[in-house]
């Protein structure tokens, strides 16, 4: 069979497609490949030390929050020996799958081990990473959008054993993470959020008062952000929108 195509061929199938009639398979929706997010920025990652905090290494909590009007994404993630790795991204479809993906991907890369347990609290996220640990393709790929940090976690899942671990998040509730370790990651990505969006600098003194909010107690949300809000009004002068 030749491998050239003909006009009329053309012709045919811009016709069939154009006339024919459509089928329930043509209705239904399309799942878009995933991709590396339209104009997505990251700003400069922090590292963070706090207390160890259950004293396994091999452990990782991930966490994202996201906000849906300024497009703007934070991530934290955090081993059992209290290594953080903290950032913010700017991104037109930000969501907090692809927050929480940006967790996983950076946070794997502060392991040195042969195995490691991911505590993440969205179910989207896990269900996708166990597809990944278990050299399939991640079924939320659409959703999760991010092709970059895809391939990234695949290229860690082929020298890293990767046990996924999902916490019940209760995102309509007041209350964080229960599990210590998720809880801290919470915390942070949540009030890295709030202060990248007001525009609060991630200086020294920024960095002395994340670390010192990520050891907090309290694990009411609100309590949180009223926190966070707090800071923002001293280091702006005004009191936040939010």
């Amino acid at each position: 069979m030749s491998d050239t195509v003909s006009e009329d061929m053309l012709t045919d199938l811009q016709h069939h497609f154009t006339h024919h009639h459509r089928t329930p398979r043509e209705d239904a929706a399309v799942v878009i490949p995933a991709r590396e997010p339209l104009g997505i920025q990251h700003g400069p990652p922090l590292n963070l030390q706090l207390p160890d905090i259950d004293n396994l290494p091999h452990r990782l909590a991930a966490n994202g929050s996201s906000t849906d009007s300024e497009g703007t994404g934070a991530y934290a993630a955090i081993t059992g020996t209290g290594r953080v790795i903290l950032g913010y991204f700017t991104c037109p479809t930000s969501n907090v799958q692809l927050a929480a993906l940006q967790a996983v991907r950076f946070g794997l890369r502060e392991l040195d081990a042969d195995r490691v347990e991911v505590f993440v609290a969205n179910l989207t996220v896990a269900d996708s990473l166990r597809d990944i640990a278990g050299g399939k393709p991640a079924r939320h790929a659409d959703t999760l959008a991010d092709r970059n940090a895809i391939r990234d976690i695949t290229r860690t899942a082929h020298r890293i054993d990767i046990q996924v671990r999902h916490i019940n998040g209760k995102p309509a509730t007041d209350l964080l993470p229960a599990h210590p370790l998720l809880q801290a990651a919470s915390r942070l990505s949540q009030v890295a959020c709030r202060l990248a969006v007001a525009g609060i600098p991630f200086d020294a003194t920024t960095r002395q008062w994340l670390h010192n909010t990520a050891t907090l107690t309290g694990h009411r949300r609100h309590n949180l952000l009223h926190h966070c809000d707090q800071y923002i009004t001293h280091r702006t002068g005004r009191p936040n929108d939010h």
